[in-house]
């Protein structure tokens, strides 16, 4: 079967990564110093990245069972429940189960407010814990910065 292009990529970053390491070469900056042509200098920074920028990754999609638990947090905390809508959601899978979740809220006619939680499982119970931010630009700043640092995209506000 053949791999598609990502993993094509993602083999020869690993090589690269190889030989810059055989070379002796500990950080990108070292090995552009030493004469690599700047055509390359794009395919460098990305294979020295240390973490996917999020709004290129293909996340994982939150089951009706997740949708359903976050809406439900979320509404409790609010004083008018019933006038919550609710927006994108986007969401992350880490290695220990924990499922980091991004996503946007408008309730009150006050605009969209984004949001983001972590969906965990505590004795068996799944468990959804959240920051609400407000729509002030420097909040959705905030809330962007802890999304992005989950490694998930905060959606784009309406």
């Amino acid at each position: 079967m053949a791999a598609d292009g990502g993993t094509k990529v993602r083999s020869y970053l690993a090589v690269l990564h190889g030989v810059m390491m055989q070379l002796g070469v500990r950080s990108c900056g070292a090995f552009v110093n030493r004469g690599i042509q700047l055509s390359l200098t794009a395919l460098l920074l990305t294979a020295c990245s240390e973490r996917p920028d999020p709004a290129n990754l293909a996340l994982p999609q939150l089951s009706a069972a997740e949708i359903t638990l976050v809406q439900d947090r979320v509404r409790k905390t609010l004083l008018d429940p019933d006038s919550v809508r609710f927006g994108t959601m986007n969401s992350g899978r880490a290695a220990d189960g924990k499922v980091p979740v991004c996503g946007l809220i408008s309730a009150n006619n006050i605009g969209d407010e984004p949001f983001y939680g972590v969906l965990t499982t505590v004795d068996g119970k799944p468990l959804f814990t959240f920051q609400l931010f407000g729509n002030d630009p420097s909040s959705v700043t905030e809330a962007d910065q802890m999304c992005r640092g989950a490694g998930v995209a905060l959606p784009a506000r309406g």
